[in-house]
């Protein structure tokens, strides 16, 4: 799961009085700035109608988050460089990275119409369209990228999530090969390639996966995908390997824990699938199903009084779960 991991003033502060980090809170104007964007704030004051500053000093806010000052300055440069490319590029990036994402649509297309060969302009709208699944759009744009550049991996790989998305699966998995056969370090193609033809039923899902994994071996997706596809062919005994293999990549990857304790309970062994649950709780304390998947190992060993316990945790986190109240209310009666 990932998590935006908010830090507060005060820790910026002590980290800037312990000289830890580059940033320092500027008190005129009540932010916390970068050595480098005041390096360059001092170069303005010298030269003030220099658009080139404000463009830099934007760069830098940009990459640091400061949204509001990046646009305010790419705004200055603009006045002072009108229709510049380059600097409406960095704006239509902040104007997204703020969720302006229709007028982030409009300025990719007015550099477009400026200058027709700003590839990574026509790029940026397609990822664009994507989101917000205008994906023909998307899809039209990127057939421009790829008349003049049929080895462009990138443009291959986001039509082919747009064709996906389209459900056009074959045209999806035609897109996918071609960017994996110019690339074979492609992990993204690699992997979407596993998931479709699992999604097809078709094993040769189990050879991207296992490529996907030699490409990044740190990463649990591919060998947890694979195991999903032997569990979902009852193949147990091989997607519990994988899923073990997933663990050595990140033990903390607690759907891998959870997809073998339901292969444990399914087979009786409800020790082991009481095991594979705490493990998941341990990591992911709010994850109802494994709560729920534990009351029913505990169930079928007997611990009725456990069983209820976690049967009444599972409708504290989810009033709405059916099973768990349909479980509770038969196990009352015992």
């Amino acid at each position: 799961m990932k998590k935006l991991i908010f830090i507060t003033a005060i820790a910026l502060l002590i980290l800037a009085c312990n000289g830890s980090s580059n940033k320092q809170v500027d008190s005129k104007e009540g932010i916390v700035k970068s050595k480098t964007a005041k390096a360059i704030s001092a170069e303005i004051e010298q030269n003030p109608t220099n658009p080139e500053l404000y463009y830099r000093r934007a760069n830098v806010y940009f990459d640091e988050q400061y949204l509001d000052r990046a646009l305010a300055d790419v705004d200055e440069a603009l006045v002072l460089a009108e229709n510049n490319p380059l600097y409406l590029f960095l704006k239509a990036r902040i104007l997204y990275a703020m969720n302006r994402t229709m007028d982030a649509a409009k300025i990719y297309e007015q550099i477009i119409a400026i200058k027709p060969d700003f590839e990574d302009a026509r790029f940026k709208l397609a990822e664009l369209y994507l989101v917000v699944k205008e994906h023909k759009k998307s899809v039209d744009l990127l057939n421009v990228v790829l008349a003049g550049n049929k080895a462009n991996t990138n443009a291959l790989f986001l039509k082919g999530m747009n064709l996906k998305e389209m459900g056009d699966t074959a045209g999806a998995v035609q897109s996918f090969q071609k960017a994996y056969e110019i690339d074979a370090t492609f992990y993204d193609a690699a992997m979407q390639l596993g998931i479709l033809y699992a999604a097809l039923g078709n094993k040769i899902a189990l050879d991207y996966y296992v490529a996907a994994a030699r490409i990044n071996p740190k990463s649990p997706e591919p060998p947890y995908n694979a195991g999903v596809y032997l569990q979902q062919k009852g193949e147990n005994k091989k997607a519990i390997f994988m899923y073990k293999q997933a663990l050595k990549a990140n033990d903390r990857f607690y759907l891998a824990n959870y997809n073998a304790g339901v292969i444990a309970a399914r087979s009786g062994k409800y020790k082991e699938g009481i095991d594979q649950f705490n493990q998941v709780i341990r990591i992911e304390p709010g994850y109802t199903d494994a709560y729920y998947m534990r009351a029913v190992c505990f169930e079928a060993l007997k611990n009725y009084e456990d069983a209820m316990l976690n049967y009444e945790h599972v409708l504290e986190l989810n009033p709405e779960h059916k099973m768990a109240k349909a479980s509770l209310k038969s196990l009352s009666g015992k």
